[in-house]
């Protein structure tokens, strides 16, 4: 009974967990260490954070981890592994984020469980349904506006995707991909849970006035209507 009721305290409160969800990796940083980064952030308003560290081995990420990590939990921000489900496992973190060629998402809850928080990417309504049928918590949906972090990364045909997936699953989408403070205003009215943003936070001078500012915009998606002539 006490494990049903985390696992139904655990989705019900996803989707706020969502609303601005920062991705950090040392080539954004300015200077400063993750654990600065990190505290400005969350002092911020971010709410949720994907460890994507693709220049480190796995010894290092895990330290990185230990030193983020505590200041996530007492802030109650979930910290999500960008790939890998080992280190997600020994680490004890919130979670794992799995691409389209990361590995199963069923094979990924059964080596962590159902207390564990599972995103998957998506580009389509095939694939965040096939990711929601598989039993992924939330899906990352994007390019929205390409990438400047993420050389491949293929800009949705249309944002009207994001309506048109968030109508036909019922787990939280969140949109990733260019989303700064001058575009995430044209993501009003298409039901997202929340932004993901890599450069526009963890690449400013000002971490915690970046995060402040995304987060009121990420705010108001929730109340506003469609944009007109987007």
């Amino acid at each position: 009974m006490k494990k049903m009721v985390k696992q139904v305290l655990k989705k019900s409160s996803l989707h706020e967990k969502l609303r601005l969800y920062g991705i950090l990796g040392g080539e954004t940083l300015q200077g400063i260490t993750y654990r600065e980064a990190t505290m400005q952030a969350i002092d911020g308003g971010m709410t949720c954070m994907q460890v994507r560290e693709k220049h480190l081995d796995k010894e290092q990420i895990l330290k990185m981890i230990s030193e983020i990590k505590p200041i996530c939990d007492e802030a109650g921000v979930p910290l999500i592994i960008n790939d890998d489900i080992e280190i997600c496992k020994v680490s004890d973190a919130s979670g794992v984020h799995l691409g389209l060629s990361d590995g199963s998402i069923a094979e990924a809850r059964k080596l962590l469980g159902e207390e564990k928080i599972i995103g998957a990417t998506a580009h389509n309504l095939e694939e965040a349904l096939a990711a929601e049928d598989e039993g992924a918590d939330y899906v990352g949906v994007g390019a929205a506006f390409g990438s400047n972090s993420k050389g491949d990364a293929i800009k949705l045909p249309s944002l009207d995707v994001y309506n048109l997936i968030t109508s036909s699953v019922k787990i939280p989408v969140v949109a990733i991909g260019g989303i700064d403070i001058d575009n995430i205003g044209t993501l009003a009215g298409r039901h997202l849970a929340g932004v993901a943003v890599i450069s526009a936070l963890f690449g400013t001078q000002d971490i915690k006035k970046s995060a402040e500012d995304l987060r009121n915009m990420a705010d108001k998606l929730q109340h506003e209507k469609l944009r007109s002539g987007i």
